[in-house]
């Protein structure tokens, strides 16, 4: 893995130097990440308001390996979240966002809603796994990216371990583009 994470790190860095603006480097990013990892779907959830509140970026994944069913049950959960805000320490994002440390969520959909506020989007859209991580530049959050599957993979720390070092590196390059 030692080999493919140098991969993935030259990758981001070379996706995020040739990007022109901050949704071609998110667009990148979670691109790149979900390909190499073989996560289904990837969001970035931006502090605006003075940074008292997430909202979702425009910008989003859904893998092109799925089938045409899957990836309209992703489509769906997307369209879903679209206009939802996340305060401090509040859902997925805003917890990753006070904490700034990866968290993983086995079975969103049967969390309660202090735990997933989408539990009841990830039940009838087949989304078994997820996990959130802060991009950050200093002590500072940039974005929060969460990512989620349609199957149930064991949480792997290798892999957060290896995404966690990632979004470090590459909090520096995004903080360029004014966030």
């Amino acid at each position: 893995m030692q080999n493919g994470s140098t991969d993935i790190q030259q990758t981001l860095t070379q996706a995020i130097d040739q990007a022109s603006d901050l949704h071609t480097a998110l667009d990148n990013v979670l691109s790149i990440i979900c390909e190499f990892t073989g996560w289904d779907y990837g969001e970035a959830w931006i502090p605006f308001k003075e940074g008292r509140i997430l909202e979702l970026h425009p910008v989003c994944y859904i893998s092109p390996h799925r089938s045409d069913a899957d990836r309209y049950a992703l489509e769906q959960f997307r369209n879903c979240t679209k206009g939802l805000t996340f305060p401090y320490n509040v859902g997925l994002p805003g917890r990753v966002w006070a904490s700034q440390r990866i968290e993983w969520l086995n079975n969103p959909a049967s969390q309660s809603e202090r735990i997933f506020l989408r539990h009841h989007i990830a039940k009838a859209f087949g989304v078994k796994t997820g996990f959130g991580v802060p991009v950050l530049a200093g002590d500072r959050v940039l974005a929060v990216l969460a990512f989620f599957m349609l199957d149930s993979p064991m949480e792997d720390k290798g892999l957060t371990e290896l995404i966690s070092t990632l979004t470090n590196q590459i909090g520096n390059k995004l903080e360029n583009f004014h966030l």
